[in-house]
């Protein structure tokens, strides 16, 4: 397929390596030469305001123009799944996909001003797509059908090779073991806590978890190891130094390390950035050196801790220590597809105009998502994830959850959860 724009930029090499080279599975030429299109019996998709032809042609808005963020939300019509943004009359889609693909997957309006939640992240609140109600839609996906019905209306031969679609779970391991192997000082601040509140039976609890005639709520590692098989999982690590918001057992723990190998024999694992490495560059490389030595490699993947997730910084720290897998890609407060994609996409950063080498698998829900920030109960989780599935089975892509070893035990707080992380995975087998 040829290509033709006036102008070649960035971002538009971007979004066509993107759709056509990875999406789409197509050979193309990417040219601002009319006369590589004059008489050619190839397909030919003309991205051009000026040129006028008799090949497919999308009238493109400015923004793959520009070298520049402009505060300004796009032009869009409709709502829910119908929403196209760079609506236009002219041409053959009826609205500038490129531009609408590039902005979304970009993550255009996090570069913006907003106002950060209380953990000093982009809320799904800010997003078009929450507000334009189709958060909970892959977007980029439904307009990427759109353009292969067009094209293949235009251009009755044009063939599409499409990704299949897929899974992959995800396990965050913030902390490995509620009461084992904490070591004696915090032992004994938790039954002295649990005793100045007369809660006598959490200290039951604690007393036979360490006599071993109970099982710890928060130990799901044989539950993982035997429910999944190689190539399913990943699972992230948290090795933090403990704060506020890090308290996972030491990373010197040797029954902790002696887990984190055993699980490194089957699993692909990931460092888990601790919550205060988003502004401190040295804390996320000591902590990937960290499960690298312990496992005996090198590590590739992370997720941030908490989600926190904000443009351009976080992307850049990562790519700096190393890391080429990103899978943070989710709104903490809200299910859906926060770039509007369920396929991984290289990130681009916008204050550079740069394509990076990072990778970005993006997630659609998450545990305490549905539990504690929309209150959902089993029955409304398995709903929203079968309809979640069913997306990602229709439009394509990766359906990535994001889960914990407490919540896969279905203990204490999460009593049954056990059978919903079940159930969704029998149900992602199936695509």
């Amino acid at each position: 397929m040829i290509i033709y724009s006036d102008h070649i930029t960035p971002r538009l090499e971007y979004v066509c390596s993107f759709l056509f080279g990875e999406v789409l599975g197509q050979e193309y030429f990417l040219t601002n030469n009319p006369g590589d299109i004059e008489h050619s019996d190839q397909q030919v998709l003309v991205y051009s305001r000026k040129l006028k032809t008799n090949y497919f042609t999308i009238i493109p808005h400015s923004l793959l123009f520009e070298n520049e963020i402009k505060d300004f939300v796009p032009e869009h019509n409709n709502e829910g799944r119908e929403t196209e943004l760079f609506p236009n009359e002219e041409g053959h889609l009826g609205f500038d996909i490129l531009s609408a693909i590039f902005y979304m997957i970009s993550r255009y309006e996090e570069y913006l001003k907003f106002e950060a939640d209380a953990h000093n992240r982009f809320a799904a609140q800010n997003s078009l797509a929450f507000n334009s109600g189709f958060l909970l839609e892959p977007i980029v996906n439904i307009w990427i059908s759109k353009l292969i019905r067009a094209l293949q209306n235009f251009y009755p031969s044009c063939k599409f090779n499409l990704p299949k679609s897929t899974y992959l779970f995800s396990i965050d391991i913030d902390i490995a073991w509620d009461i084992k192997n904490k070591g004696f000082v915090r032992t004994s601040g938790a039954f002295l806590r649990s005793f100045l509140k007369f809660d006598f039976s959490d200290i039951r609890y604690r007393i036979n978890v360490l006599r071993n005639k109970l099982t710890d709520r928060f130990d799901a590692f044989q539950i993982i190891m035997d429910q999944h098989i190689q190539g399913e999982l990943m699972l992230f690590i948290l090795l933090a130094d403990r704060t506020k918001y890090d308290r996972n057992i030491s990373f010197r723990n040797p029954a902790f390390v002696n887990k984190i190998k055993e699980l490194s024999g089957k699993f692909s694992l990931g460092i888990h950035p601790s919550y205060f490495s988003t502004e401190n560059s040295s804390l996320l490389k000591k902590e990937k050196t960290r499960l690298e030595k312990i496992i005996n490699k090198e590590v590739f993947s992370s997720r941030q801790h908490y989600l926190r997730l904000r443009f351009p910084d976080n992307y850049r720290l990562l790519l700096e220590a190393g890391v080429t897998e990103d899978y943070s890609m989710l709104f903490a407060d809200q299910p859906g597809f926060r770039a509007g994609t369920s396929y991984p996409f290289d990130w681009y950063d916008l204050s550079l105009e740069k394509h990076t080498e990072l990778r970005i698998y993006p997630s659609c829900l998450m545990d305490r998502t549905l539990k504690d920030y929309l209150k959902f109960n089993k029955e409304k989780a398995n709903s929203l994830i079968n309809e979640m599935l069913g997306k990602i089975n229709k439009y394509g892509g990766v359906f990535i959850p994001i889960w914990h070893n407490d919540s896969i035990m279905g203990k204490a707080e999460w009593e049954g959860w056990d059978e919903v992380y079940s159930k969704m995975l029998k149900k992602a087998r199936q695509l």
